[in-house]
């Protein structure tokens, strides 16, 4: 019994450390995505490489056009932006706390948002 419980802590500690990095990684991921296209923008030489970089090493120019191959994890917050906003946009402005909605049910409502 207790090698059991033993056993079943050590699964729920590797469950919480994969959690943890699981977390990391997509808060680097959303801030990356959050101020990647002002960084750009705004850079030098060098700070724009480092966002290319950032993206993937398959980057591709086609006829003058520059596309990259994103990431999973940021493809899918590339596909789920523009349906995001449509959800927020539909809910602005929030004048008092009587306006506020339970976003979180809405956007689970949308199938594009949910995890796929």
């Amino acid at each position: 019994m207790a090698q059991e419980k033993t056993r079943a802590e050590e699964l729920l500690k590797d469950a919480h450390g994969r959690v943890d990095g699981w977390l990391h990684e997509t808060e680097k991921y959303l801030t990356f995505a959050e101020k990647a296209r002002s960084e750009f923008e705004k850079g030098d030489l060098t700070k724009r490489k480092e966002i290319l970089y950032a993206l993937g090493s398959n980057l591709q120019l086609l006829d003058k056009k520059f596309s990259v191959l994103l990431p999973p994890a940021l493809e899918r917050l590339q596909k789920a932006a523009p349906e995001a906003r449509i959800v927020s946009r539909m809910f602005e402005p929030l004048n008092n706390e009587a306006d506020t909605t339970d976003f979180g049910g809405l956007y689970s409502k949308n199938p594009i948002l949910l995890r796929g």
